[in-house]
C-alpha cells in the first residue's frame, strides 16, 4: 500500500511572526525553501533528518547549503541536534495524524476481521444445506 505523505498545516502560516521574519529577511524564496523543507521532512522516518542531507537538499532547491543552514538555524522554526534537524510544529502535527491513521487501521481490521468471519459462517451454512439436499 502506497503511504499517503499529506500533511496539514496552517492557512494563516504566512501571517506567524516567525515566517513574516523569514520572508522580510529572505524574500519569498526563503519561505519556498522552508515548505521544501518541511515537505522534505514529512517524508523521512520520524519527521527529522540528518545534517548530512542538506547539501542534497540544497541542491534540490536550487540554493545554498549556506541559506539553508540559515533558514534552519536562524529563525526559530527547527531544532537542530548534533546530526539531526527537525520541526517541532510538523512533528506535533504528524503526532495527531498519525493517530487518526492507526486508529483508521485498528477499525479497518476489526471490520475485516467481522467480514471475514461472516463469510465464514456463512459458508459453513451453505456447506451443511448442501449436504442435507
Amino acid at each position: 500500500m502506497e503511504k499517503n505523505f499529506y500533511f496539514k498545516h496552517d492557512a494563516s502560516a504566512f501571517s506567524d511572526a516567525k515566517l513574516m521574519n523569514l520572508v522580510q529577511k529572505e524574500g519569498l524564496s526563503g519561505y519556498g525553501i522552508y515548505w521544501a523543507i518541511l515537505e522534505f521532512l514529512r517524508m523521512q522516518p520520524e519527521y527529522s533528518a540528518s545534517r548530512v542531507t542538506l547539501s542534497q537538499l540544497a541542491r534540490k532547491t536550487n540554493t545554498t547549503q549556506k541559506k539553508m543552514m540559515r533558514i534552519i538555524s536562524d529563525y526559530d522554526l527547527f531544532v537542530l541536534t548534533d546530526d539531526r534537524f527537525y520541526s517541532p510544529g510538523l512533528s506535533e502535527r504528524m503526532v495527531a495524524h498519525d493517530r487518526v491513521v492507526s486508529s483508521c487501521r485498528a477499525h479497518g481490521r476489526l471490520g475485516g476481521l467481522a467480514n471475514s468471519l461472516k463469510i465464514s459462517q456463512s459458508n459453513e451454512a451453505n456447506a451443511l444445506a448442501l449436504q442435507r439436499e
